[in-house]
């Protein structure tokens, strides 16, 4: 492999773990919502066989890989394989296990066949996110970080996901061609709730230029947020560009 090849590869490995590491947190936390749940159906807990165990391995896992444990995420995903071979989360698991451990190639295999299996697994689309990002094909990294979001909205929070994809103008029309389809989850990405920071929001305010330059205006109710949110972090310049450009001359609100 060529050295800068190589060398791009490396400097991308920290972010990859990280964006595929967001999605886990986002279901290590769907896991603790599962066990209360489960803690009212004494008889079924307490009388499920853990020989036949294959979801709770899987969430075993999630946790290991979560509190960076990898070695114990490698023995457990190895298990689930074995148990459910043909559970797509199984082999997602035995992926991100090893990316956790750095063997990059052991990972793309097993993430591979992951996405053979079927879609629906956070931790696959976080990997073939990135994965598209490193080989610059932005159309496909967008479908991926939509898919996502539908599948853990609370994955919305995650700067990390967003950033790549609204950082250059090439990368932001890939972003503006999904939120034009008015995916659930784009009122969440447009209202922050008062987090994002001011780097984020001046992203995302381009984001939202390019949008309503495509003839894609939010209107006032669902612009308001962002207004307000660029206001509050000192930026009345760029709040009125994007007030106007989805409200028109409606006047601005004031934060």
């Amino acid at each position: 492999m060529p050295r800068t090849a190589r060398g791009r590869r490396a400097s991308l490995r920290g972010p990859i773990i990280a964006t595929v590491l967001a999605a886990v947190y986002a279901a290590v936390a769907l896991a603790n919502g599962a066990d209360r749940i489960a803690s009212t159906k004494e008889a079924k807990a307490l009388h499920f066989p853990r020989a036949l165990a294959v979801e709770s391995l899987g969430l075993a896992g999630e946790r290991a890989i979560a509190d960076a444990r990898y070695d114990d995420a490698l023995s457990i995903a190895h298990s689930a394989v074995a148990r459910a071979p043909i559970e797509p989360s199984s082999t997602a698991l035995l992926g991100a296990a090893w990316l956790g451990k750095g063997d990059e190639d052991r990972a793309r295999d097993a993430f591979t066949v992951a996405g053979r299996l079927g879609w629906r697994v956070p931790l696959t689309q976080a990997y073939w996110m990135r994965a598209a990002l490193e080989a610059d094909d932005t159309r496909i990294a967008a479908l991926r970080l939509d898919a996502l979001l539908r599948q853990q909205p609370a994955l919305l929070a995650e700067d990390r996901l967003f950033a790549p994809l609204e950082g250059s103008p090439e990368r932001r029309a890939a972003l503006v061609s999904r939120l034009a389809t008015r995916p659930p989850w784009l009122a969440d990405y447009v209202n922050d709730h008062g987090a994002a920071s001011r780097e984020a929001m001046l992203r995302r305010a381009s984001v939202l230029l390019m949008l309503a330059a495509t003839g894609q205006r939010l209107g006032c109710d669902m612009i308001r947020p962002a207004a307000v949110r660029l206001v509050v972090l000192n930026e009345p310049a760029v709040a009125q560009q994007v007030w106007r450009a989805h409200c028109g001359n409606a006047p601005m609100p004031q934060a």
